[in-house]
């Protein structure tokens, strides 16, 4: 096999392995909601004030629908999140985070950054600037991808 290939296939892995052990630190950290849940939760909120449709949350969480729909009724069922039809397209289905979401994402914010914090202690800063950099264009070259249906 080619390095490059090699490589290539290792960072997917280790990017998969990252994702799953994180997810389980974070689980860990809290209580009361999943880590999906709570990583919906946070991207919602990170959208803004603008009506966002469950395709758009999908779209920019980058998963399906009907993943996005799933999660979406656990954290609706919870409290933390409201659904209505669009205002603007009576096929499209909403959703806004709660005063219950907001606050929950501030109840677990220092949980959650203590466990960054040592997550990413042994990294230096310049390291962990590169891999931030680096990130960014995989998750660029990926939303690209999902654009193009490639």
């Amino acid at each position: 096999m080619p390095q490059r290939a090699s490589i290539e296939q290792y960072v997917f892995g280790a990017t998969s392995l990252i994702s799953n052990r994180m997810a389980a630190v974070i689980d860990a950290e809290l209580s009361d909601i999943t880590y999906k849940q709570w990583f919906f939760l946070m991207m919602i909120e990170r959208m803004g004030a603008l009506e966002k449709s469950v395709h758009d949350v999908a779209q920019f969480i980058g998963t399906t629908r009907q993943n996005a729909r799933k999660i979406i009724e656990q954290l609706e069922n919870r409290g933390y999140v409201e659904t209505m039809v669009s205002r603007f397209d009576a096929r499209a289905l909403n959703v806004k985070t709660t005063r219950k979401g907001r606050n929950c994402l501030r109840k677990h914010a220092p949980a959650i950054a203590d466990a960054m914090e040592r997550l990413f202690s042994d990294i230096p800063d310049a390291e962990l600037q590169s891999l931030a950099l680096t990130l960014g264009r995989l998750v660029t070259t990926l939303t690209a991808e999902d654009a193009t249906g490639v």
